[in-house]
């Protein structure tokens, strides 16, 4: 649990529905429910004040989610209290899977009429028991409240906290009212032998683990289906489609994924769904080059597209894909080759020329594009990415480092960049990148010269096994203003830098001690003028609490022209030293002596207590 400390003295604290609007008040409530146990949030906010249980009280879409957790000691009268604030609105209704549900009471208090979305949570945990006692468990729970709730007259969208691994014949157990879905992924067993043909309207994200081929028919029975995903368990495929009927189509359709050797069987299900179709994800080889970008010119509405593509070294192509045909909607794509050699360049055959090219004219207006699996040394690699004119985001993932550069690129529209070789940096022009992610980073050298005076956050992940100190020239980074250190398992690496505009600053490292925030209060100890617009740090573990005292002592008074530390994140601050933590955050003094020992060998049994 991470705990941000900026607040003040409760006799100086504004209260925020003085201030503010009450339309801004309950956004703000709103958000802070989003997560977690909100109803038993929402109660505790109604006795902050008159004013707030007023307002809280006065505003019923806040009381629209109804929990039904049978441990609540105070459940009927929560359940009452909810349903009557939340006046006529829809209700929500949220309800955990507990052994001994009770519903003939707690039914009589919810209108059935109102509920249009229901939840079903489990009160185990996900690996305690067998899928098939889950998958029961789970339908014997919607069934008590669906025949308790007047078969749910008006429920919309029924979910459940975990994807539902079905049999095909127990899809009948699943009985919804008309127009009525399932949100949550339903992972599909024995479609094509246990599968009577009935139609399955209300199932619409479907996880199919068999053979596409027999299954093609009995998947036109799901007209709602709007996201399909196909895994890959190592079944053999059968090559031969079936006849879709043309009154069949896949009329929702909008994601699917399929990895799975590429076949004419996806061919078919693609061309049965090609109006609809979003979001693509298709296994490739180099010889199903003209075949797929063939079937990728007519999904006219694609934005988002991943190909895994399976390098051969026998497809030894020279030719390109003839496409005229262009799809300006597409602005993802992510690519991921597997299998790819060096000797595949040295000797000339470059199996993955024809997909690059052929990409280049399909889909002129990409804006996020994530590269894996291939060396970016290479001319036609580096060539495409050029091509691409309205460019944002990239991600690099670089496979080889002993071939040579060929060529330099210039991206002016780039804004975001993810490289896992920072020597690629040196043949790249960004002159408007903001953000930069760079793993790898194994010298100092590696982050001078790199003309990146618009960076606004860096992430660096050190990478060797010496220790290093590596250095952030201010006047190479002027606009930086967020830092971020992923320092992995180096033991005493360091970043040092005086950055003028640095706010931010996330240190987080995998060993336990470590002893990066040390270095990091030492460093402003004895120079505070450091960093002087830093205001957040936030750390992955425990520092010295003495050293975080006199830092912050020295930084957060009497010094001019430097802002004040306000936040400061770690996993855990002993309750005794909150209040003095909080009043050098806010630059006051205490009027109390310290009198606890703050080394943290003396506080580790506190931090390290499970019950805290």
């Amino acid at each position: 649990m991470d705990i941000g400390l900026n607040f003040e003295n409760d006799d100086r604290v504004l209260d925020p529905i003085e201030r503010l609007p009450p339309e801004v008040v309950v956004q703000c409530v709103q958000e802070t429910l989003s997560a977690g146990d909100c109803s038993s949030r929402l109660l505790e906010l109604t006795s902050v004040s008159k004013k707030w249980q007023a307002l809280l009280f006065s505003t019923s879409i806040l009381w629209t989610e109804v929990h039904i957790d049978w441990t609540y000691h105070d459940l009927l009268a929560r359940t009452a209290l909810f349903v009557h604030l939340s006046w006529a609105r829809p209700i929500q209704l949220i309800v955990w899977d507990h052994p001994a549900a009770k519903w003939d009471v707690v039914g009589k208090l919810l209108v059935p009429s109102r509920i249009c979305a229901l939840t079903v949570r489990s009160v185990y945990a996900d690996s305690y028991e067998p899928t098939a006692h889950k998958t029961i468990r789970y339908i014997n729970t919607f069934a008590n409240i669906y025949n308790s709730l007047n078969a749910l007259p008006a429920l919309k969208s029924l979910a459940f906290d975990r994807p539902l691994e079905l049999e095909a014949p127990q899809l009948k157990q699943l009985t919804l009212p008309p127009g009525a879905f399932i949100l949550s992924k339903v992972q599909l067993i024995d479609l094509s032998t246990g599968f009577d043909g009935e139609t399955c309207p209300m199932v619409t994200n479907l996880v199919l683990f068999e053979d596409l081929n027999p299954c093609l028919v009995a998947l036109s029975s799901f007209s709602s289906l709007q996201t399909l995903s196909m895994p890959s368990v190592g079944i053999p495929f059968q090559m031969e489609p079936l006849d879709l009927p043309q009154a069949n189509r896949f009329l929702r359709l909008v994601d699917l994924t399929h990895s799975r050797p590429y076949s004419t069987n996806i061919d078919h299900l693609i061309r049965s769904c090609v109006p609809t179709l979003v979001r693509l994800s298709l296994q490739v080889t180099p010889s199903d080059t003209d075949e797929v970008i063939n079937l990728l010119s007519l999904v006219i509405n694609l934005e988002e597209l991943s190909l895994q593509i399976l390098s051969t070294p026998d497809s030894m192509i020279a030719k390109f894909v003839a496409c005229r045909v262009q799809i300006p909607s597409l602005r993802s794509l992510k690519l991921e080759i597997y299998g790819f050699q060096e000797s595949m360049v040295l000797d000339g055959s470059h199996p993955q020329l024809r997909i690059f090219a052929a990409l280049a004219n399909l889909y002129p207006n990409v804006t996020s594009l994530s590269i894996s699996g291939i060396s970016f040394r290479i001319s036609y690699v580096l060539l495409y990415i050029q091509t691409l004119s309205r460019l944002d985001s990239l991600l690099c993932q670089d496979v080889f480092d002993t071939l040579p550069y060929t060529r330099d690129v210039t991206l002016p529209t780039l804004t975001m960049l993810s490289v896992d070789n920072p020597d690629i940096l040196r043949h790249m022009k960004t002159p408007n990148l903001l953000r930069l992610e760079l793993s790898g980073v194994t010298s100092s050298s590696q982050l001078e010269g790199l003309d990146l005076r618009c960076l606004v956050k860096l992430l660096i992940r050190p990478s060797g096994n010496t220790v290093l100190t590596y250095y952030l020239d201010p006047e190479e980074y002027p606009a930086l203003a967020e830092l971020f250190i992923d320092f992995g398992w180096a033991p005493r690496d360091w970043v040092q830098t005086s950055l003028l505009l640095l706010t931010t600053i996330v240190i987080a490292s995998n060993r336990s001690p470590s002893s990066h925030g040390d270095i990091f209060c030492v460093s402003l100890l004895y120079n505070p003028e450091l960093l002087p617009s830093l205001q957040q740090v936030f750390l992955s573990d425990f520092v010295e609490w003495d050293l975080l005292f006199l830092m912050l002592k020295r930084r957060n008074f009497g010094l001019k022209d430097v802002q004040k530390i306000q936040s400061f994140t770690v996993p855990f601050i002993p309750f005794e030293f909150r209040r003095h933590l909080a009043l050098l955050l806010n630059g006051q003094q205490s009027q109390e002596d310290f009198e606890y020992d703050a080394s943290l060998e003396s506080t580790r049994s506190l931090v390290c207590d499970p019950e805290v």
